[in-house]
């Protein structure tokens, strides 16, 4: 996620100098899509900036005309029409861009919503078209103009809309409509698979092995996070999702880092982390990806003892979660790293999964962390807490510490970005 480098962009370009016009600068590279941009905006509205000035609008028009190809310029503004309270119309406002041709054009209908060429690109043609069809007429008008999901009306959706825009779908986006289209249930289930098991489109989306898991949890639970949305699953896209899984460990570089990652296994896992994922699933899928992904990774199960297990690549899912059940009554966070000095271990980075619901042995993980790095002055430690509470585990003023709270796909990413520093 780009969130903390546009934050740190954002902030940046509230200075004066060459900080300023470092950061935006940057901005057409970091903030790759419009939701990125708006986000920009954004944060610089939450420090009090109004979006004015010359340098923001020599920014924004880097931004719009990053991008030389019309059609595709026109296929961004049509799909992210609104993001977080931003539109394409109130960034020409501020920009001023000085374009020709079909460009001109098209920004004009932008703020206008006339187009005043001699021949409506077939892309707007599309687009206009889905806003006056039926559900009957839709689906044929997504295949011939490749429309995408974002520049269909929401009242349309059907079984033909989602088969149509399936040919088009990216393989993040089939992975976050696995629920949309399997609400019905004699959607063609063959056409999904065939697209989950598209090794270049895999490769293509850079999509984390992770992210797979966390989508195959999600859908095999057949119900929704935040709705009241259910469906039934399709064993056969579950079957995909697992051998998708173990594709994507092909598109993603280990780090190399000696790694040690210490499951809390105390009774209080079995607490949900997400609505359909509890802590121990989550840190147990965590755990396997690792050992999949990362050589010289050994593990730790612990809740007011620790001892060492052993992982295997070819090991399921489901051994995954029975290795690290919540079977080991209370927490003591402090354990693995115990676990480490005891065995003379010395370690990269020691990752810990926990709910951070500890309260169980004589010292505090802090103290014991200080022992480690007295011993071993270049180990980093990672708490991943995959749900929130009052406790702080780690000293946050210790740079060797990376404390996170909350779970989703994007958490190893972060780990690999502090471990890789």
């Amino acid at each position: 996620k780009n969130d903390f480098a546009i934050a740190a962009l954002a902030v940046g370009s509230t200075l004066t100098g060459e900080i300023a016009s470092l950061a935006y600068n940057a901005v057409p590279s970091v903030c790759r899509i419009f939701t990125h941009l708006t986000s920009f905006l954004e944060m610089r509205a939450a420090l009090g900036v109004k979006p004015s000035g010359s340098g923001l609008k020599k920014c924004l028009c880097r931004w719009l005309l990053k991008n030389q190809n019309t059609e595709s310029v026109m296929r961004a503004a049509l799909k992210y029409k609104n993001r977080q309270g931003w539109t394409w119309r109130d960034v020409l406002r501020v920009a001023h861009p000085k374009v020709v041709g079909d460009m001109n054009t098209f920004f004009k209908w932008v703020i206008s919503d006339k187009w005043e060429g001699e021949q409506v690109p077939k892309i707007l043609e599309g687009y206009e078209l889905a806003q006056k069809a039926t559900e009957q007429s839709l689906p044929g008008i997504i295949t011939n103009y490749s429309l995408e999901r974002e520049m269909v009306p929401n009242t349309l959706f059907s079984k033909g809309a989602w088969t149509a825009l399936l040919q088009n779908l990216g393989y993040t986006a089939v992975l976050r409509n696995l629920n949309n289209m399997s609400m019905y249930p004699d959607f063609d289930f063959n056409a999904i698979v065939a697209k989950l098991q598209n090794k270049e489109l895999l490769s293509k989306g850079k999509v984390h092995p992770l992210s797979i898991f966390v989508s195959r949890m999600q859908y095999a639970s057949g119900r929704g996070n935040f709705s009241d949305r259910t469906w039934k699953p399709s064993q056969k896209v579950i079957d995909a999702l697992d051998d998708a899984y173990e594709n994507a460990f092909s598109f993603v570089e280990p780090t190399g880092k000696k790694i040690a990652v210490a499951v809390d296994c105390s009774a209080s896992m079995s607490a949900p982390a997400s609505t359909n994922i509890s802590c121990s699933q989550a840190s147990g899928g965590i755990a396997l990806t690792y050992c999949r992904l990362e050589p010289n990774t050994s593990f730790i199960k612990f809740g007011t003892a620790s001892h060492d297990v052993t992982l295997s690549k070819r090991m399921s899912l489901a051994d995954a979660f029975k290795t690290f059940d919540a079977s080991m009554g209370g927490t003591d966070l402090a354990a693995p790293i115990r676990h480490l000095l005891t065995n003379k271990t010395q370690v990269d980075v020691l990752v810990i999964l926990t709910d951070n619901e500890t309260w169980a042995g004589s010292r505090h993980s802090t103290s014991e962390w200080k022992d480690y790095t007295s011993k071993y002055p270049k180990a980093k430690l990672v708490i991943a807490s995959t749900c929130s509470n009052k406790f702080t585990a780690g000293d946050p003023k210790d740079p060797s510490i990376l404390q996170i709270v909350g779970f989703d796909a994007s958490i190893m990413d972060l780990i690999r970005e502090f471990i890789s520093q």
